[in-house]
């Protein structure tokens, strides 16, 4: 973890959650990265087939020698989108190499492509034709990797080569066309390069605000996690999600309730004549026609207490007839547990 990456864990957190907090964060950016990747190879890869129809067209129609080598960049560039990358992704813990590769690759190829062109139709043509300008997506296409120092190492390299390929390029152009032509100036090659560098400081900007708003998203459902644990063993699962979603107030509200509240009559001496597996046994089965009826008239069951429960009707749902609905609930306690048999034989009676 990095420190910008630590400073995003809760401080309240004790050193196990903490811990946790830190796994759920690396898991969510490691699949987050994997994802982008493969996104990205997936448009790559759609580029490269683009291209291979590009270069059939100029050896159709302008070089054929030009065309067959455009042809063969854009093929090898395919299958390495195509079939490496997500072999490899699919088979490592990590994507940290191959993100650095195909950053350098991605905007080295247009680069190279220009290289050709100056071999193939001079300078002049490279300077103003299309791969100069496709670095700039190659630069753009490194935030996906929403890393900061990819983006920066993309501009970096971008603005780097264009410089090597202006000095290659202008020195298959003769003198008086470069003076004629301030597009193809040092000064104008200059301003691309520090565009190209611009662009790659745009992107990790990008590339920040994504990587925050993804651990923003961890924290939310690390959160929601810990209410469940906090939570989920005392209230039902309905209230739990009102809890997760915001949509319960947390530090409390007044609000005109019903509590209903029952116990067995003479359990004290039925507890000290019976056996403790014969009584738990007994009270599980009371508990559970008790509750089934506070739940099917929409109250909520607050806690235990002994062989006693309390129930809560008009929070956290609102009801209009709460008082109604416990009264209901308390009717059908009384008859529905007693069916319930005693250990000692006598009928179960509800207070």
């Amino acid at each position: 973890m990095t420190k910008a990456r630590r400073s995003q864990v809760p401080p309240s957190l004790d050193p196990l959650r903490r811990g946790r907090f830190q796994r759920l964060l690396a898991e969510e950016a490691h699949k987050l990265e994997l994802r982008n990747e493969h996104r990205a190879a997936r448009f790559l890869s759609f580029v490269a087939v683009l291209g291979l129809a590009v270069a059939v067209f100029v050896a159709l129609r302008v070089d054929l020698v030009l065309g067959s080598i455009l042809a063969a960049i854009a093929a090898v560039c395919g299958a390495y989108y195509l079939l490496v990358v997500p072999r490899y992704l699919a088979g490592r813990d990590r994507v940290g190499r191959i993100r650095w590769l195909n950053v350098t690759i991605e905007v080295t190829v247009p680069m190279l492509i220009s290289v050709v062109d100056v071999l193939m139709m001079g300078g002049e043509y490279a300077l103003t034709s299309t791969p100069p300008l496709l670095t700039f997506v190659a630069v753009v296409l490194a935030g996906l990797r929403m890393r900061r120092g990819l983006c920066v190492y993309a501009g970096v390299v971008a603005a780097a080569e264009y410089g090597v390929l202006y000095w290659f390029a202008s020195s298959h152009i003769p003198s008086a066309v470069l003076a004629a032509r301030p597009v193809l100036s040092w000064e104008f090659a200059a301003i691309h390069g520090l565009f190209l560098a611009v662009a790659g400081v745009l992107a990790a900007i990008v590339a920040h605000a994504g990587a925050v708003q993804t651990r923003q998203g961890a924290v939310q459902v690390f959160e929601k996690e810990r209410l469940g644990d906090l939570f989920g063993e005392y209230v039902s699962p309905k209230v739990l999600g009102q809890v997760q979603s915001g949509d319960l107030a947390l530090y409390g509200e007044r609000r005109r309730v019903t509590i209903l509240l029952c116990d067995i009559r003479r359990f004290t001496p039925l507890a000290f004549a019976h056996r403790p597996e014969e009584v738990v046994g007994y009270l599980n089965r009371y508990f559970s026609v008790a509750c089934e009826a506070v739940g099917r008239h929409g109250g909520m069951v607050n806690k235990f207490i002994g062989d006693g429960l309390l129930a809560v009707f008009g929070a956290p749902e609102p009801m209009a007839n709460h008082a109604l609905a416990a009264a209901r609930a308390a009717v059908d306690i009384a008859q529905g547990t007693g069916e319930v048999p005693r250990p000692d034989g006598e009928p179960t009676r509800t207070g």
